[in-house]
């Protein structure tokens, strides 16, 4: 979806931040990066990388990048919070 069919559809008191183009320029960029470390867990260790999600929000961005990294990987998911006040 473009950016700009993406605004007309935001309701008006919310702004778009990040057009959906640089979004998945940067998700592919990080895979690019995973997948490195991906590669290098099978090499040293003959073992799959795990990847981490802390929940809140976070599966959604997680699916996305663990679908674009090109080797496979242990998916798991924590749970965090803060005794902060």
């Amino acid at each position: 979806m473009s950016a700009s069919a993406l605004s007309s559809s935001l309701p008006q008191h919310l702004d778009l931040l990040h057009a959906t183009e640089t979004i998945d320029d940067m998700v592919d960029s990080m895979a690019v990066e995973v997948e490195g470390w991906a590669r290098e867990c099978l090499d040293v260790d003959g073992r799959m990388l795990l990847m981490m999600c802390v929940l809140r929000g976070g599966a959604f961005f997680f699916s996305d990048l663990v679908q674009r990294v090109g080797y496979s990987i242990e998916p798991a998911f924590c749970r965090g919070w803060s005794y902060a006040k």
